[in-house]
């Protein structure tokens, strides 16, 4: 390949885009989490901790909407939902929403605390690594990524 070809191409090539950088960054904070749960032995995996947030900071949420939540289709969230009820972390309750059958999700006293105690735990490791980082860089970050979803949302076809 020669280098008049390699510079045309250089800043088309996907290593050279914001989403190979967005899916690094997903990449090193899986890492991290997953580590750090390990490290903690946190008893829950990072999808269940997250489903176990979503529940907290939407009280009575049905699964369906959980599952638009989480971009999950609903059999893999029912799965994760079947795992936290063994758990004892949640509860369904089946319950009639616009005149159709829904299963509300609760948690239960044992999921709240432990939620709250591995968010203890968490949160000041994700302080101290965020401490390299501003306030306002945070609010530009999170402002551009959340237009950068709004606008996939426009062209991505969800099957939830």
């Amino acid at each position: 390949m020669t280098e008049q070809f390699k510079s045309k191409i250089s800043n088309r090539l996907y290593t050279d885009s914001l989403f190979y950088d967005v899916k690094l960054t997903e990449k090193y904070s899986k890492m991290l989490v997953l580590q750090l749960f390990a490290k903690l032995n946190v008893p829950v995996n990072p999808e269940e901790l997250l489903v176990l947030d979503v529940t907290y900071s939407n009280p009575d949420i049905c699964q369906r909407d959980l599952a638009k939540l989480l971009i999950k289709d609903r059999a893999n969230t029912g799965r994760l939902l079947e795992s936290l009820e063994k758990k004892n972390l949640i509860k369904r309750i089946v319950d009639v929403k616009n005149n159709r059958l829904v299963k509300r999700i609760v948690l239960t006293e044992s999921g709240d605390n432990l939620l709250h105690d591995v968010m203890d735990k968490i949160l000041p490791v994700f302080d101290k690594i965020s401490e390299q980082i501003t306030d306002s860089e945070v609010e530009l970050v999170r402002n551009v990524l959340k237009r950068a979803r709004d606008t996939f949302k426009e062209v991505v076809e969800l099957q939830i």
